[in-house]
């Protein structure tokens, strides 16, 4: 079983948490992937530590932990979506 590279998961956090902040502070909605298959959109309420709270636009206010996300982008409206709430 391979062990973590402390350092990269530190470099790694770093990179999501600017990214992370970005969003929030522009106020843009962004779309998450996770590790377990499943996907959350929606606007960063807060960044902390190692995870973030997120206004999902289904869900409401989530806690996710920055290891439960496999990719993070700026969400995109399908064509033809009026953009929901």
């Amino acid at each position: 079983m391979k062990g973590y590279d402390y350092d990269e998961v530190s470099k790694g956090n770093k990179v999501l948490r600017e990214q992370l902040e970005f969003y929030k502070k522009n106020d843009l909605e962004v779309h998450i992937e996770k590790n377990n298959n499943l996907f959350a959109n929606g606007k960063v309420l807060e960044v902390n530590g190692d995870m973030l709270i997120l206004n999902d636009r289904v869900l409401g206010a989530i806690p996710i932990h920055f290891i439960e996300i496999d990719k993070l982008e700026k969400f995109r409206k399908k064509e033809g979506e009026d953009g929901g709430k």
